[in-house]
């Protein structure tokens, strides 16, 4: 077997060696193919190995391997390696990078565009979702791609908002790409494939183990920029993607909450502990822009479903689920009266949002 992607392949796909101990063995022997090639006497020199596990690297299985390999095609899934020109650069920095990823979608994570994770509760308050669903929408009006783990409460609203302002979400998974899980979701499985991709560094017919959820966290928190935490309790698994990302050097925002709210002690935690505020996009787009992360010259998302005028994502910003009076949007908009009339107009048209009553408006979901 001399293929360059299908030795990255069989090497990711080694039973009985863990990951680090592969990081270990490229570290020594450069490539997978040299690894290939390694006799069994050169490994017990190396003495990185137990006999166990030189088996495995020495008592190759190519027809199973490229028939694993042709199958990923049929299924139109990718294969991307670390020496792949597609593979993100985001990941090659973070400490214990995926060896490979497998990505099942249309748009694959490009290394200039901006991308920013959101995660929370599963089991989030209303309060939480609504917040979720806005942020995604507004992240992905600005032409900044979500990532989440499309798992339900804050993380399925997140990028079901980031798709439906005509954005593009990347789904990490923690089992195969050819899996959808949770099963409630497969609508929002359909369209990250449409309007994004679906990416795991587990190989096909993987089914979801508990212990895959915290090693795919370290990829969700990998890719994005920024890390916002929407809602979190005090004891929840969110703070260990929290500390990954902070190890990877990202910056975390937090949706600060009422403090008799259970779901928002995690979130008011992290503040507390120097967690910058997440109350607008705004302040993240800024963030973005300080790195020299957000490309001014990407004028539009490469989803054209929904195109909104300066205006309008201006009054879209300041409206949330509690109905605004119309002299409230005019006084925190600074914009003209006439103009205002227009962008709420034109907001009502898209179905974005409604007006409950007389001159209140309110986000719809």
């Amino acid at each position: 077997m001399t293929d360059k992607d299908m030795l990255w392949y069989w090497f990711a796909n080694v039973l009985n060696v863990g990951r680090r101990k592969k990081h270990e063995l490229l570290d020594v022997y450069g490539s997978p193919e040299a690894i290939y090639n390694e006799t069994r006497e050169g490994f017990i020199i190396q003495g990185l190995l137990n006999e166990e596990q030189i088996e495995e690297l020495y008592n190759k299985d190519d027809e199973r391997v490229k028939a694993e390999y042709d199958r990923m095609a049929r299924e139109n899934v990718r294969f991307i390696h670390m020496e792949n020109k597609d593979y993100p650069a985001r990941l090659k920095t973070i400490p214990d990078p995926p060896l490979g990823l497998y990505i099942k979608g249309n748009i694959l994570p490009a290394n200039n565009r901006p991308m920013v994770s959101v995660i929370g509760s599963r089991r989030c308050s209303d309060y939480g979702y609504d917040i979720a669903y806005k942020t995604g929408y507004e992240l992905g009006l600005n032409n900044i791609a979500v990532v989440s783990g499309m798992a339900k409460g804050v993380d399925g609203a997140s990028q079901k908002g980031c798709i439906d302002a005509g954005g593009i979400s990347y789904g990490i998974l923690g089992c195969g790409v050819d899996i959808c899980y949770p099963r409630d979701n497969i609508g929002l499985y359909m369209d990250i494939q449409k309007n994004g991709s679906l990416i795991s560094e587990y190989c096909l017919k993987t089914n979801p183990i508990a212990g895959f959820f915290p090693e795919r966290n370290r990829i969700i928190s990998g890719l994005g920029e920024i890390l916002i935490v929407v809602e979190a309790g005090k004891k929840s698994g969110t703070f260990i993607t929290v500390e990954m990302a902070l190890e990877q050097g990202r910056d975390v925002y937090a949706v600060p909450g009422r403090i008799t709210d259970s779901f928002s002690k995690g979130c008011n935690k992290l503040i507390k502990d120097g967690a910058f505020i997440y109350d607008n996009i705004y302040d993240v787009i800024e963030h973005l822009k300080s790195k020299n992360i957000l490309d001014e010259n990407i004028k539009k998302s490469e989803n054209k479903n929904i195109s909104i005028a300066t205006n309008e994502k201006i009054v879209y910003a300041i409206l949330d689920f509690e109905p605004k009076h119309i002299n409230y949007i005019l006084e925190k908009s600074g914009l003209a009266m006439k103009d205002v009339i227009a962008a709420l107009f034109e907001l009502e048209m898209k179905h974005i949002i409604s007006q409950p009553t007389n001159n209140y408006y309110v986000l719809n979901i």
